[in-house]
């Protein structure tokens, strides 16, 4: 009996190490270093630049940009857009990379596979588009896009994340405290 109950407890002390492991292990991947560059040099403006409609940024959480174990534990910008050009119009987003990087930088920094970025209607479940900046240089544009309709006079909340992907586990050190610019461009498309 005695011989039982020893083998049971040494399993659970083995369970209970390898949990202990598994759990520093997550922590190092997605927590492997942090942030400390100010909100203010890390921008995202939001315009209308064509059409006829609003564009415009309706909250921002601010987060500075760490390995994270998913999107919503990064940077989320909601948008809030309300088209005036005809009963049923399209919308196209640029998102024009004005800077990654402090400019003094050598480095590669946020031009890396696991910074990414997604939009999505929220209003109605669309993805307009996702990737990384893994070969996005300053002055380059993105253009999102879905084969979607808004119709006139409603408001739709868009949101884009802006994360780095913790899950790699292999974010360099020097994607710390890197500051970017980017600005989202909306531009409404219809016949009136």
């Amino acid at each position: 009996m005695k011989i039982k109950k020893l083998n049971k407890k040494n399993i659970l002390l083995l369970i209970t190490i390898m949990i202990l492991f598994m759990i520093i292990g997550i922590s190092l991947a997605y927590f492997g270093w942090s942030s400390t560059e100010e909100d203010k040099n890390s921008s995202v403006d939001v315009t209308i630049v064509g059409g006829t409609g609003t564009c415009d940024k309706l909250t921002d959480n601010n987060k500075l940009l760490v390995p994270t174990s998913s999107k919503d534990n990064g940077r989320i910008i909601t948008i809030k857009v309300s088209q005036q050009v005809s009963a049923y119009a399209s919308i196209t987003w640029n998102m024009l990379i004005n800077r990654l990087n402090t400019a003094a930088t050598t480095t590669l920094g946020l031009k890396h596979e696991s910074f990414k970025y997604e939009l999505v209607n929220t209003t109605t479940g669309v993805s307009y588009g996702n990737g990384n900046f893994a070969s996005i240089n300053d002055g380059d544009t993105i253009t999102l896009e879905a084969n979607e309709k808004l119709k006139m006079n409603n408001e739709y909340i868009f949101t884009l994340y802006l994360w780095i992907d913790g899950e790699w586990g292999v974010n360099p050190n020097d994607m710390q405290n890197q500051s970017y610019d980017i600005d989202m461009n909306c531009s409404i498309m219809g016949v009136e």
